[in-house]
């Protein structure tokens, strides 16, 4: 179990209702206190229920976290992260047009405009996101490197709903006159389904 998995793990495992997380702290002490205990108990001993029963566990938090990692709504788009300190990282909103200068990211509690002018490069990509067996997402990011007033230079990457990314990969190719740069051949195939 990787570092990663471990914390996505606790963080989940801290959701559950306390009753549950103490059986399984329990089961736990007592498969790792005494592993061999109950071993010829017959096929429904206690050792054969505590090893279904932390599965079950596991599988449970496996089928929970799968909408936690399923992307972004099909007509928002979320900040990632980036240089752009008044957006909070992973904060979900809109992604739009407001005038041929601007494009506006709003969120709940606030809103953040960039000139098209102030835009210097385009990236896009995607990935595969999700469990295989269960679905195959594709996650569809947008990287916009820019220049702030005082020529400093910035990058903000959003993920964009599906809805979203030919709308507005198009109106950025327009209004700022750049060509969108695609990380990859599918990622270009992507953009125009």
């Amino acid at each position: 179990m990787t570092v990663q998995s471990t914390a996505s793990f606790a963080r989940d495992f801290l959701h559950l209702p306390e009753h549950i997380q103490r059986k399984v702290e329990t089961a736990i002490r007592q498969l790792v206190a005494n592993p061999h205990s109950d071993w010829n108990a017959g096929l429904f001993g206690r050792r054969f229920a505590m090893i279904h029963f932390l599965g079950g566990i596991l599988i449970l938090l496996f089928t929970l976290a799968v909408p936690v990692h399923a992307g972004v709504d099909k007509n928002k788009a979320r900040y990632v992260g980036g240089t752009v300190k008044e957006i909070p990282e992973q904060t979900e909103g809109m992604l739009f047009e407001q005038n041929e200068k601007t494009m506006y990211f709003t969120w709940r509690t606030g809103w953040w405009a960039i000139h098209y002018n102030r835009i210097k490069s385009l990236k896009y990509g995607d990935k595969s996101s999700g469990f295989p067996a269960l679905m195959n997402r594709r996650a569809h990011f947008l990287t916009i490197f820019f220049q702030d007033d005082q020529g400093t230079k910035h990058v903000a990457v959003f993920e964009i709903g599906k809805a979203k990314v030919k709308t507005i990969l198009a109106i950025l190719e327009l209004r700022t006159g750049l060509k969108i740069e695609y990380e990859s051949e599918n990622a270009r195939k992507s953009a125009r389904q």
